[in-house]
C-alpha cells in the first residue's frame, strides 16, 4: 500500500514536470526515477487521461485569460476608433480580422441550440469516435 501511494506521489510529480515542459530525462534524473520510467508511466490509459484532463485545464485558464485581454484590447480600439481624427489603416485593420471569425451558426448543425452555437463559436468539433 505504501509503494502504491509512493508510485501516485511520482506520478503527480511527473504529470505537473511534463506540464511545465521538461523532458523525460530531466524528470527521471530530477526524482531518482530509472530510465524509462517516465515513457512507462505515458503508456498507462490512466495516466494519459489524468495529462490530457490536466493540459485542458490549462488550455480552459489560458483561454479565459485571453478572452479578458481580449475585451480590454477591443476597448482600446473602441476608443480609438471614437477619436476626432480615427487611423483608417486601424479600421481596416479590424474589418480583416473580423471576416476571419467564424460564423456562430453553421448551416444545418443543430442551430439554435446554446451548446452548439457555443461550440461553433469556438472551433470546437466532437471526436470522430463520439
Amino acid at each position: 500500500m505504501a509503494r502504491k501511494r509512493q508510485q501516485l506521489g511520482e506520478q503527480e510529480q511527473v504529470l505537473e514536470r511534463l506540464l511545465q515542459g521538461h523532458s523525460a530525462a530531466e524528470i527521471e534524473a530530477d526524482l531518482g526515477l530509472l530510465p524509462g520510467s517516465v515513457a512507462d508511466m505515458r503508456r498507462s490509459e490512466d495516466f494519459r487521461a489524468a495529462l490530457n484532463v490536466r493540459r485542458a485545464m490549462r488550455d480552459l485558464g489560458r483561454m479565459d485569460r485571453l478572452a479578458a485581454l481580449a475585451a480590454k484590447a477591443l476597448g482600446v480600439l473602441e476608443k480609438a476608433l471614437d477619436a476626432a481624427d480615427p487611423d483608417p489603416k486601424l479600421a481596416l485593420a479590424i474589418l480583416q480580422m473580423a471576416e476571419r471569425l467564424p460564423p456562430a451558426v453553421y448551416p444545418g448543425e443543430g442551430q439554435g441550440t446554446l451548446e452548439n452555437m457555443e461550440r461553433n463559436a469556438s472551433g470546437w468539433r466532437p471526436p470522430i469516435s463520439w
